[in-house]
């Protein structure tokens, strides 16, 4: 958990609020009544983006065949356990539990998945099978012959969208009685998220132009500092985490030593005016983060890490809630940034009007 909480990114990290100082750093700009542009890969969600997302949605939601005498076919997913073993012995990477597995898609080597078609829950299977000669993913295993044992532990119908009926998703899917009703829900998920992804879109440009108009005198030295100390203790957590120390972090991701710290040094200044200007605004603008407001983004972690609220509360210390009610005030003063200003959509693709095909409801 503290490494999911680590990874809310290095605008949490540096949160140092900087209230007060004033316009001895920065003389600020306008921040109302802005021409801003800002792009958009696209503004509405098609049938394709529903059709797959329900598809992938399906696969995961669907439940369980309860009838022991189904047959497995193709197209439905399997959850098997499987040990596969070359000349009596077990192999390296060819043993898994719990393993879902659509059939037909592939993702075994041949004669695996069809060997699979027919079975029932419960059933043990042998099969006998060959590496391609060209398997590249372990050259011991290429061209040799090798049997895998199967254990069949449940089987999964997975519909295709247009074959979906009512009767299906009332059965299967939690919460909906009819294709359309699922079909509409996805749909709203899914644009709830795409317009998500455009306001923050628009945050950032005009947060940009926010920062762009602000005249800088100095930088607060004493707090970029601390914000450098901060990156840096965030970057040592991160390198412990892949098992290396930060010298080899820095190799590993392209930097020299020199670049890391110039990186630094230039993340510590842009975070540190940046908060400077945060916090005049919002004195401006009498903003201010409420309970509400950071129960509301506390429920929004746990939510994403899928843990309850209690849980993911139970590891967040001090600097934790501190970093999150800064972000939350950004975006808020950055969102009355937005509303405030004319914000011109410069890039988008074309896409018509969506809605799902319900035709196959009614079979």
């Amino acid at each position: 958990m503290r490494k999911k909480i680590v990874a809310l990114g290095l605008v949490a990290v540096m949160s140092l609020s900087l209230a007060g100082c004033g316009n001895k750093y920065v003389k600020l700009g306008s921040y109302k009544g802005l021409n801003v542009d800002y792009t958009a890969s696209k503004t509405e969600i098609t049938n394709d983006d529903i059709n797959s997302s329900m598809e992938s949605k399906i696969s995961e939601e669907a439940k369980a065949v309860k009838d022991k005498d189904y047959k497995a076919k193709k197209g439905d997913k399997v959850n098997i356990d499987y040990k596969g073993l070359k000349d009596g012995k077990a192999f390296e990477g060819g043993t898994a539990t719990g393993y879902d597995l659509v059939l037909g898609s592939g993702t075994f080597i041949d004669g695996f998945e069809d060997g699979l078609i027919g079975a029932k829950k419960g059933q043990k299977l042998s099969l006998d099978l060959t590496f391609p000669k060209d398997y590249s993913n372990n050259k011991d295993l290429a061209g040799k012959k090798v049997v895998f044992k199967v254990t069949v532990n449940s089987i999964t119908q997975i519909p295709k969208v247009e074959d979906l009926t009512d009767k299906y998703v009332k059965e299967n899917i939690d919460g909906y009685n009819t294709v359309a009703e699922y079909a509409a829900a996805v749909k709203k998920e899914l644009q709830d998220n795409l317009d998500e992804s455009i306001l923050e879109q628009k945050k950032t440009a005009a947060w940009n132009k926010v920062i762009d108009g602000c005249k800088i005198k100095k930088y607060p030295e004493d707090q970029v500092e601390k914000l450098k100390k901060q990156a840096k203790t965030y970057y040592e957590n991160m390198a412990k985490q892949y098992g290396m120390e930060l010298k080899d972090y820095i190799k590993q991701v392209g930097y020299t030593e020199d670049q890391f710290n110039e990186e630094i040094e230039k993340s510590a200044k842009e975070e540190a005016i940046t908060r400077v200007v945060m916090d005049l605004i919002a004195d401006k603008e009498k903003i201010k983060v409420t309970d509400a407001d950071y129960d509301k983004q506390i429920q929004k972690y746990a939510d994403q890490y899928n843990v309850t609220k209690d849980e993911f509360l139970k590891q967040v210390t001090d600097d934790d809630a501190e970093q999150i009610k800064v972000g939350i005030k950004l975006s808020k003063v950055q969102e009355l940034v937005v509303k405030n200003s004319k914000m011109n959509l410069t890039k988008a693709t074309a896409t018509p009007s969506a809605t799902a095909d319900t035709s196959s409801s009614s079979k």
